[in-house]
């Protein structure tokens, strides 16, 4: 089950999400006050005891899932609370509130186990009904294409993200791709490309998991 599956589009939506039009007034007026993402960030440190989790991950690494990670325990918990709290996963874009209409997260992989190779960027999707091995099998899915585009890079390949950046926006003078990021942020709002997939993929590494809200 995908977020507000089967729900109709309306004049105002966009392609990756709806607007949400029935919210307080006070939220409606927040894209104003805070415009930036890091204006409603609110950070802190805790600790946590995972000694219960460590011994669910090590009983299925024994029996039905001997892969398993705390990543893709941790990966699960986010799935489940946004199945729970879905209004976690909206973002403001033109001053306006949409409810995305899909549920992934981007990561930071590198393509290799060496100090210096290479990074990439995945988004695995995930319905929210999603089980812990239905989670730990989108994020291999996505893991196990990087190890195959890797290969195709030696063999002067690209492909996904890759080639869509590089080497094309790399080649930029720092002057040029800083005013380029503007425009790219621009054709993002009205969903116009080129540069709208470009502002999404890099918007999506400069945001983290994206489970910050406004709301």
């Amino acid at each position: 089950m995908l977020p507000l599956q089967g729900r109709k589009r309306r004049f105002g939506d966009r392609k990756d999400g709806f607007r949400v039009r029935n919210i307080e007034p006070m939220n409606r007026i927040e894209p104003f006050v805070m415009p930036e993402k890091s204006d409603a960030w609110v950070l802190f440190e805790d600790t946590m005891d995972i000694t219960h989790v460590q011994e669910f991950v090590r009983e299925h690494r024994r029996s039905d899932m001997p892969d398993l990670t705390l990543y893709h325990v941790l990966f699960a918990s986010f799935v489940r609370a946004i199945s729970q709290v879905p209004q976690i996963n909206r973002f403001s874009i033109g001053h306006n509130i949409y409810a995305r209409n899909e549920l992934k997260f981007a990561m930071v992989v590198k393509k290799g186990l060496g100090f210096d190779a290479d990074r990439t960027i995945i988004m695995p999707r995930f319905h929210l009904d999603a089980t812990l091995p239905e989670v730990k099998e989108a994020i291999e899915k996505e893991v196990n294409a990087v190890d195959m585009e890797a290969k195709s890079v030696k063999e002067g390949k690209k492909s996904g993200f890759d080639s869509y950046t590089h080497p094309p926006l790399c080649l930029f003078p720092s002057a040029q791709t800083g005013l380029l990021w503007p425009a790219s942020e621009s054709t993002d709002r009205f969903e116009s490309l080129p540069f709208q997939r470009l502002y999404h993929q890099y918007g999506q590494l400069r945001h983290g998991l994206r489970l910050s809200s406004r709301i």
